[in-house]
């Protein structure tokens, strides 16, 4: 998570991102599940998020996008409303995820930021901000799998530039990629209703 949006080139909307897409994931939980479409409307207006061929219209009022140039860098900074993904305090979540973006035989690959490059750098004060390791919550109940970083990078946008332009900020492999889609494929994605006996 990032304070602030990093530098001074900022644009409400890439226009390469403009269109119907496929998203697939890296993550192992959904490697497999290719009912995940993104739809970005002229002018990055609004942005739907398609599973099982259904609209989930909460994602368009919740997700704010900005697109940066920092130096050659393209970057997709995204701001949830309400972000719970790293603790419930609100200083935790009053930021940006980042991610760093490349075109290639019309697809677009998103790297996320690298959690323990990203650690380690404020660990050895290269980057300012905080930085928290999860194995476990308190009683041991809830056990993460291995365990979880949640990284703060504080600071105003000419820091935040600073930040991306230093080594291994960003992971080494796409996590996300978009791949264009048809409405046919959209709609072709949405499951059966189960059938009454």
């Amino acid at each position: 998570m990032f304070e602030s949006l990093p530098g001074k080139h900022i644009s409400q909307c890439d226009p390469h991102f403009v269109g119907k897409w496929r998203l697939l994931s890296q993550d192992t939980d959904r490697k497999d599940d290719k009912s995940l479409f993104l739809v970005v409307e002229p002018g990055c207006m609004a942005l739907h998020l398609f599973e099982n061929g259904k609209d989930d219209t909460e994602t368009d009022r919740q997700t704010h996008l900005a697109f940066a140039s920092v130096g050659t860098k393209s970057l997709l900074a995204v701001k949830f409303d309400n972000d719970k993904s790293h603790t419930d305090k609100v200083d935790w979540s009053n930021g940006f995820h980042y991610f760093l973006y490349d075109l290639s035989n019309h697809e677009i690959r998103l790297r996320p930021a690298d959690d323990v490059a990203v650690a380690h750098l404020i660990i050895d004060g290269k980057l300012q901000g905080r930085t928290e390791k999860i194995s476990a919550e308190p009683g041991g109940q809830h056990r993460n799998h291995g365990s979880e970083l949640h990284n703060y990078v504080a600071g105003d946008s000419e820091a935040m530039a600073k930040a991306v332009e230093l080594g291994g900020v960003f992971a080494d492999t796409p996590y996300f990629t978009l791949k264009p889609a048809t409405d046919a494929e959209i709609s072709a994605s949405a499951k059966p209703s189960p059938k009454s006996k």
